[in-house]
């Protein structure tokens, strides 16, 4: 007896350990990505002029207009790690990276170790198209930090919302992709919101009260991205890429995902067995796991970069 809880113990620290190193292996590869190269020089020109770069020095049509720079302090840190160990610390802060946002994504799951370690290789699968040098990495795992305190929020009872704002004045500096955080709290406070509506007398129900906090923080978190160089344009970000002819069908990433693709099939394996598990697990799937699934999945499913948010989402 004794020794089979002494296994058990061991399995808890055991099984993510090695599931961290599994990942960090995944991830840990050449950084090549088209957009790395002038990601890099953004980041030698800001650190050279001592400023943001906000001005398009790259384009020759374009060449002088106002440039939505939301990536600048990314572009530093890149540029620095580059300077200072070249590929081999760009291709280890990627795997570093991506292994944090997977490892946050495993503390938020439920079941025995090696459960959540099989669902979560399966979710690195599909996020592993989307782990290349790029500050884009780095919103994969403000996401997963975001989630992580929402999680806590609704099924711990611990209120740490207020790190979300901090979180989203760091995240509006590193990446654009802050509007997918705000998309994640919206579809939890409408899914809280559906649950009183419907009547369901779930176990973790959020409160009215906690919906107006949630609601608060969401708020703010949406007004705290102007703090940063670009100012009040970061509210235009998302007018400026989704749903854009132009970028739909020029940029591969933007695409939606082409199945007949090996290496693009595990997003529909993930989806399978989702759908599988809420089909035969004995809990009901509650208003705010609907629309925060059925939302992500739509994203993934109209492009290709929204991969890693989904695996987020589903696992």
């Amino acid at each position: 007896m004794a020794k089979g809880k002494t296994l058990s113990s061991a399995t808890v620290w055991v099984v993510p350990v090695l599931l961290a190193i599994l990942i960090f292996a995944m991830a840990a590869r050449t950084p090549l990505d088209s957009d790395m190269w002038w990601h890099l020089r953004a980041g030698e020109v800001t650190l050279t002029s001592r400023q943001p770069l906000l001005t398009d020095i790259f384009s020759s049509i374009q060449a002088g207009s106002q440039w939505i720079n939301h990536s600048w302090l990314s572009q530093v840190g890149m540029y620095l790690l580059f300077r200072s160990g070249g590929y081999l610390a760009l291709g280890a802060a990627v795997a570093v990276l991506a292994t944090l946002s997977m490892m946050l994504v495993y503390l938020q799951m439920s079941g025995s170790p090696l459960l959540r370690a099989f669902l979560l290789v399966l979710g690195a699968a599909v996020c592993a198209p989307v782990w290349t040098p790029r500050p884009q990495l780095v919103s994969l795992v403000l996401f997963a930090g975001l989630a992580y305190l929402l999680y806590l929020y609704k099924w711990r009872q611990r209120n740490l919302l207020w790190l979300s704002v901090p979180l989203f004045v760091l995240w509006s500096n590193l990446h654009g992709g802050y509007v997918l955080g705000l998309l994640l709290m919206g579809s939890i406070l409408v899914g809280e919101l559906l649950n009183h509506g419907l009547g369901f007398n779930l176990e973790n129900l959020l409160s009215w009260r906690s919906c107006g906090k949630l609601a608060l923080w969401l708020g703010l978190a949406g007004l705290v991205v102007v703090i940063n160089p670009n100012g009040v344009a970061m509210w235009t970000i998302p007018f400026k890429t989704i749903g854009v002819n132009a970028v739909q069908q020029s940029i591969d990433e933007w695409g939606s995902p082409n199945f007949h693709i090996l290496i693009q099939q595990p997003m529909i394996w993930l989806l399978l067995a989702t759908l599988g598990a809420i089909g035969l697990s004995s809990r009901r799937l509650d208003g705010s796991d609907l629309v925060s699934l059925g939302l992500f999945t739509y994203l993934a499913l109209l492009a290709r970069r929204n991969f890693g948010p989904f695996t987020d989402i589903m696992v």
